[in-house]
């Protein structure tokens, strides 16, 4: 009994606080500008393990309350196949089609282009290794949700990545190249 009043309590609480802010979803077809970032976990086409991945600057632009594009850079620093250790930095430009589902909820949606830029150790010729640089372009693809505390502030789940068509060798994991990304983040969103 105890839990369900906690939860009844916290629930009206956020509904109130809800109410009475100013959030995203109420505001009149604002212009804003907003940043994201975000922390989670990612992956590579041929990675053999996974990476943390770090979204440490999307910066975009809320044309109304239901549409934005935006320019961001995420990172999959500690990733690695057969052939040794690899890092990729991920580059895109996309727009970003909001759905309020209530003053406090919304789910998102984001589509355009990305580049994956790959640095990481293959397997030399003469027997070694040898470090790599590569950079593939691809098509970006994101999905969410997020919770509005106000105006200004938002904490959201997304999953994303880029899709790059396999060319040559970038999905073998046995030259240390790549193809596809895909993360999985927990974030904050800043709007001013």
């Amino acid at each position: 009994m105890k839990k369900l009043l906690v939860a009844v309590s916290l629930l009206s609480s956020l509904n109130v606080y809800a109410i009475n802010s100013e959030t995203m979803n109420n505001a009149s077809d604002a212009k804003m500008m907003y940043f994201d970032f975000g922390l989670g976990a990612g992956s590579a086409t041929g990675w053999g393990q996974s990476s943390l991945a770090v979204s440490p600057m999307t910066m975009g632009f809320y044309m109304n309350k239901n549409f934005g594009v935006e320019a961001g850079m995420d990172a999959l620093p500690d990733g690695g196949n057969s052939s040794g250790e690899a890092m990729i930095m991920s580059y895109h430009l996309a727009a970003k089609g909001v759905l309020p589902l209530s003053n406090v909820f919304s789910i998102y949606g984001k589509a355009g282009l990305g580049v994956n830029t790959y640095e990481g150790e293959q397997g030399a010729p003469t027997g070694g290794m040898q470090m790599i640089n590569q950079a593939s372009i691809g098509l970006y693809g994101a999905g969410g949700v997020q919770f509005n505390f106000n105006k200004n502030f938002a904490l959201y789940l997304e999953g994303s990545g880029i899709a790059v068509p396999e060319i040559g060798n970038n999905g073998n994991p046995n030259n240390g190249s790549f193809g596809s990304t895909y993360q999985g983040v927990v974030g904050l969103e800043v709007r001013i």
